[in-house]
């Protein structure tokens, strides 16, 4: 049996990673352009949002079950390549409700694709430094996504955009559909032990305290930061000045991936999540009350920052107390859950209570992480020997 550590696969992977997570380095810039360019309201705006993030998760929720079953060889490939045509779709399309119906099928397709990709991640020998590798590829792909864009869309129009996703959207496919790995090759050894029952068992309830963290934890992330440029722009600060910090961003954000790699075996990966939870509620009340650009531009720099380092920890953590590959395929269903509402809810709390809500429900949400999470950590502890064991054996 073949494993799927190798040069190809890996470059699959960080393609495909890359790909689909799009929308954590693009929210912004997307739902600025839906308000600026097409004149949708706020609410609209992260309602079109949050139908793409619904798709990527219905679609994942459906495959994730199947993942330890079936051939993923063809998935990435075939999904990222009708999200392209979606994507280019949009941008020949008017109308919001041809505008919703696109974004729907281009989250169903991205939710495919990406489902695929971190269920074999999850598959291979250290998922947590697998993980991180992908990260640090798509920390890269940021800066040139965010460097690139800000300037085609300044020099064109706001549905520049969505030609620029079809591309990015293209490429992946192309890329996945020479280098995935074979079903084969996506099979973890300690998921596939001899004498190992057919049928999957269910997840412990760890696993779902685990998945209810990073739940509300990707909620708070996209609620903040798909209303990123909106607040630098109400808040009186110049269009470059705004583009600046969302470029410094992306910079910034490069270094959560390496830095989860140095830390990977001195960090409890629970402590780093509840940190993680409070970090986000200081930084969105400093992002909506700042009254100074560095202020704003300190709070915004930092929060995918803090996101991506704590995600990588529960993945990897996930990936070891759930071996068959499930729950880490699932991870795109549980990135964008939390995702999906943000940028809907986010919307409705501004047009009520100004950008301030979105701190206040920020600070609920990070709440009831830590307190998912500390049960977490309660359930781990008998297991603390064990877990260290697994860990040694994936950093072989």
């Amino acid at each position: 049996m073949t494993h799927i550590d190798t040069v190809s696969t890996r470059i699959a992977l960080v393609v495909g990673h890359a790909a689909g997570m799009i929308d954590m380095v693009s929210l912004p810039i997307w739902v600025g352009a839906l308000v600026v360019g097409y004149k949708y309201a706020p609410a609209e705006a992260g309602g079109l949002v949050t139908t793409f993030l619904i798709g990527v998760v219905a679609a994942s929720s459906c495959l994730a079950p199947l993942f330890h079953r079936m051939s993923m060889r063809w998935v990435p490939a075939l999904g990222f390549a009708g999200a392209s045509l979606a994507f280019a779709s949009l941008w020949f399309a008017s109308g919001f409700l041809t505008f919703l119906v696109l974004h729907l099928c281009a989250g169903l397709c991205v939710g495919v694709a990406l489902s695929a990709t971190h269920g074999t991640i999850g598959r291979t020998r250290n998922p947590h430094r697998t993980f991180a590798y992908a990260t640090i590829g798509f920390g890269i792909f940021s800066v040139i996504f965010v460097t690139f864009t800000v300037q085609i869309i300044a020099g064109t129009e706001p549905r520049s955009l969505f030609l620029i996703f079809a591309v990015v959207m293209a490429i992946a496919a192309a890329v996945n559909l020479l280098l995935f790995p074979s079903s084969q090759g996506a099979v973890r050894s300690r998921a596939a032990e001899p004498g190992a029952p057919a049928r999957a068992p269910r997840f412990k309830p760890v696993v779902w305290l685990l998945i209810a963290g990073l739940l509300g934890m990707n909620f708070n992330q996209s609620m903040n930061f798909s209303f990123v440029e909106r607040i630098g722009s109400d808040g009186g600060w110049p269009p470059s000045s705004v583009n600046m910090v969302l470029v410094a961003v992306a910079f910034i954000s490069l270094l959560s991936a390496p830095l989860a790699v140095l830390f990977e075996r001195k960090l409890n990966p629970v402590h780093v999540g509840m940190a993680g939870a409070l970090l986000q509620a200081a930084l969105s009340f400093g992002l909506t009350g700042s009254t100074t650009l560095a202020g704003y531009a300190a709070a915004a720099c930092f929060i995918p920052f803090v996101m991506i380092f704590s995600h990588t920890f529960l993945f990897g953590l996930m990936s070891r107390v759930e071996p068959t590959g499930r729950a880490v395929a699932a991870n795109p269903a549980i990135t964008m859950g939390g995702g999906a509402l943000g940028p809907l809810v986010g919307g409705v709390l501004v047009q009520i209570l100004g950008y301030g809500g979105v701190s206040l429900a920020t600070a609920i949400v990070s709440t009831a992480v830590i307190a998912a999470l500390l049960l977490a950590a309660g359930r781990l502890l008998p297991s603390r020997q064990t877990a260290g064991a697994t860990v040694a054996e994936g950093n072989a």
